[in-house]
């Protein structure tokens, strides 16, 4: 194909102008119309065109118009030789090079050609139609149109190049204006001569097209796209002309469909079917906009659709009885909520999401004080029911809020205000901490040695979420540190690698001052297997001999571990002369400690010989149960009171030991003289032989559970500890600052204690403690200020 502007003007005036091409046929080719010159033709050079006068030259240049016009009209079926395009060319390029001051009249009868071709032909014929047949028509005409303003371009060329487009920048024609481009002008005439008369119809013939297309007729996109197009154009391409006489009409036109089509929609849908349709019709106005409106128009329309369609109903549509967010909740409708959040996301915060956060945060309030509620009735058993339908709530709502609602932060905002609404919701039997402690405490022991790494994983971290809400997180640390003791002591623990996972984790979310004693107790107990290896090889002579019984001790340190109440017990000869032994070995290897034996978590195997069995059965009992079992050794029969007697322990402690040894069925080792579960004084107790014993090891569950009188010490001790935090915090704090304001010093205190959350009565005793001790001291003029002492 060759490019009919690529004409060349080679130096001398004698021969200028030749004409640089190639190929069989040539054809100039423009929206599907294609204009063709024969080689033949184009093979001839043209003649060196003589002398002429303007008049001539225009009158050759008005008949080439002429042709051309007549051409366009006719669909491009004549031809028009490389030969012709030369000619007229060069008598262009002859009138502005070879005769003075001929370009500005030139210029000017091209433009009035332009215009008297607008006026007579274009005009004349788009007016002869009405309604869809003149959109029609102005779209024929258009493209037409431009076609002959691309061919003449490239006749006039020069003209547009070394003339408007120079004297555009020159001062020379002072008072005259400035010529504009050819492809300026040609536009500017259409304008002017053709679209301002039509305008007002064709905007309403468009505006016709879409609202037909919006009720699902199918319309001609290529035409509509042509039609907006001329408003761009027209503007000389700036979006003025488009945005006041078009978009605005749109708009507005816009505006008014959807509110009627809105309130005919709310009157008879329900919420999901209105966002529905809502949804589907956004889209479709957004693929108009792609298809034949400008850019531009999107956020406007967008803007148009919301408060049409969504702000001017959103409240309604939250709040309807059966089918409004509250209804979706209650639901699970979550693909419905997840809409619900993209239509009013669209509004302002405050108009669309804030509203539907306020009705998540309260029904999951609701769903979470209705599972608190139970946690008055929870029995020990029932404690991981309880504490996993907690992590059923957090999780299934962690999950909506991170899918349907795309992680907004006003709803993960909402949500962890209504987890700590609930979850630090107290009852006068539980805490959420002694609970979440129960909780791993079992995981840990009947369930973290069948589980993958990746599910023990998982679990602990929705158990730290859940413990995230937790305001007083210091009182968990202590039940759990409790715990763990009793299960690091018993040897209950499935999985180890578990239990310093989840150490970890808490030191991770709550630093390693949280986790220390945590960690202290966990590296006690490792150690204890390389001291118990070495202690086994030290009983091996004969001189330190413990008798033949199995010891196995953990040495803990004191101020890891929990403070036991230590009870003196009456042990056996043989376990006293065992612990003896093991003090001399232990003394020497580590001088100036002290050892104090804590006998209440210890656990021991002994034998026994049942009926029905041959062999005897190990059974694997507490300390104290089998200081209790040993006494029975000689088939006695003995009553709580002599009990007490032969170990030296308080009455309700026997009476807990005895009804672990008898109450269960199918770990009743010892037998009651009478059936009542009371013991009385006059009740006998004897070994069971008769017990039937299936398995080779018969494990008698002990009392692992924190009874009452410990859920009460735990809580003294965390507020005695309280204290202490505190007090450093207000020193940490003045130190730094020396001076403070009581308010000031309340809200700092409140902010770095991140653990527990105090209350200003126990901020203020703490204050008044640490002036007595001379660490601060009141202002002499202000008594509200406090000075720091260093």
């Amino acid at each position: 194909m060759i490019n009919l502007c690529a004409f060349y003007h080679k130096g001398a005036p004698r021969n200028p102008l030749a004409v640089k091409w190639s190929g069989r046929w040539h054809s100039l080719v423009y929206q599907g119309v294609s204009y063709t010159m024969s080689k033949a033709a184009a093979s001839k050079p043209p003649g060196r065109p003589g002398q002429m006068t303007l008049e001539d030259g225009w009158a050759k240049l008005e008949a080439t118009i002429h042709r051309l016009e007549d051409d366009v009209e006719h669909g491009m079926q004549r031809t028009f030789t490389s030969l012709d395009f030369a000619n007229n060319y060069s008598v262009a390029f002859t009138l502005c090079t070879t005769l003075q001051n001929s370009t500005p009249e030139l210029y000017n009868r091209y433009k009035q050609q332009l215009a008297k071709y607008c006026q007579e032909v274009v005009l004349v014929d788009i007016r002869k139609n009405h309604g869809e047949q003149l959109l029609e028509c102005l779209y024929r005409r258009w493209e037409k149109y431009k076609l002959l303003g691309k061919i003449l371009n490239c006749i006039f060329q020069y003209l547009d190049r070394f003339y408007t487009q120079r004297d555009r920048y020159t001062v020379n024609r002072a008072g005259a204006d400035n010529p504009l481009p050819l492809k300026d002008l040609a536009d500017s005439l259409f304008k002017v001569h053709v679209f301002d008369g039509i305008k007002d119809q064709v905007n309403g013939i468009i505006l016709q097209f879409i609202r037909r297309e919006r009720e699902g007729e199918m319309v001609d996109r290529n035409m509509l796209k042509s039609a907006v197009e001329v408003f761009i154009v027209m503007g000389q391409n700036k979006l003025t002309l488009y945005e006041t006489d078009f978009e605005t009409i749109f708009l507005r036109d816009t505006a008014g469909y959807y509110k009627r089509l809105s309130q005919q929609w709310i009157a008879t849908d329900s919420c999901p079917e209105y966002l529905t349709k809502c949804e589907d019709r956004i889209a479709q106005e957004m693929l108009r906009v792609d298809a034949y409106l400008h850019s531009t128009s999107g956020p406007k329309l967008n803007a148009v659709m919301n408060k049409e369609l969504l702000a001017a109903h959103v409240t309604r549509l939250i709040e309807m009885e059966n089918s409004g967010a509250l209804a979706l909740l209650h639901q699970n409708k979550s693909d419905d909520l997840a809409r619900m959040y993209r239509m009013v996301s669209r509004l302002d915060d405050k108009d669309g999401v804030l509203p539907m956060c306020r009705y998540m945060k309260d029904h999951v309030i609701q769903i979470g004080l209705a599972a608190v509620a139970e946690q008055g009735k929870v029995q020990a058993a029932d404690v991981a029911a309880f504490v996993d339908r907690l992590l059923e709530i957090q999780a299934k709502y962690t999950e909506l809020v991170s899918k349907a609602f795309q992680k907004n932060q006003h709803f993960e905002q909402a949500l962890k205000e209504a987890m700590a609404e609930f979850v630090n919701k107290q009852t006068d039997k539980n805490t959420t901490a002694q609970l979440i402690a129960v909780y791993v405490d079992e995981y840990l022991k009947e369930k973290a040695g069948q589980a993958s790494e990746q599910e023990i994983d998982h679990r602990f971290d929705e158990l730290l979420m859940l413990l995230h809400h937790y305001v007083e997180r210091d009182l968990f640390q202590e039940f759990y540190r409790k715990q763990l003791a009793k299960r690091l002591l018993m040897g209950s623990t499935l999985n180890e690698d578990a239990e310093k996972s989840f150490v970890l984790k808490l030191k991770q979310k709550y630093g390693a001052a949280f986790t220390n004693r945590l960690e202290g107790m966990l590296t006690d107990h490792t150690m204890a297997g390389e001291l118990q290896s070495d202690f086994n090889e030290h009983v091996q002579d004969p001189a330190h001999d413990i008798g033949g019984l199995g010891m196995e001790v953990l040495v803990l340190t004191q101020g890891y571990w929990p403070a036991y109440k230590f009870e003196d017990i009456g042990l056996p000869a043989l376990m006293t002369n065992a612990m003896e032994k093991f003090k001399e070995f232990y003394c020497q290897r580590k001088k100036n400690r002290i050892l104090t034996w804590i006998h209440t978590l210890g656990t021991a195997s002994v034998n026994g010989k049942f009926s029905s069995r041959a062999a005897p059965v190990e059974i694997q009992v507490t300390t104290y149960q089998a200081v209790v079992l040993l006494l029975f050794n000689n088939g006695a029969a003995l009553t709580r009171q002599q009990v007490c007697a032969e170990t030296r322990l308080p009455p309700k402690e026997v009476d807990r030991l005895l009804t672990s040894l008898f109450a269960h069925k199918k770990y009743a080792v010892l037998k009651k003289s009478t059936e009542e579960d009371e013991i009385d004084e006059a009740d006998t107790f004897t070994f069971n032989r008769e017990l039937p014993v299936k398995t080779r090891h018969l494990k008698i569950p002990g009392a692992t559970r924190l009874r009452d009188e410990e859920v009460a010490g735990v809580k003294k001790e965390v507020l005695q500890d309280r204290k202490y935090v505190i007090e450093a915090v207000i020193v940490r704090i003045m130190k730094a600052r020396q001076r403070l304001t009581h308010a000031e010093l309340v809200a700092e205190v409140i902010e770095q204690l991140k653990n527990f959350k105090p209350d200003n009565k126990m901020i203020k005793s703490r204050i008044e403690d640490l002036i007595t001790r001379l660490y601060l001291k009141r202002d002499e003029t202000n008594q509200n200020l406090y000075h720091y002492l260093a």
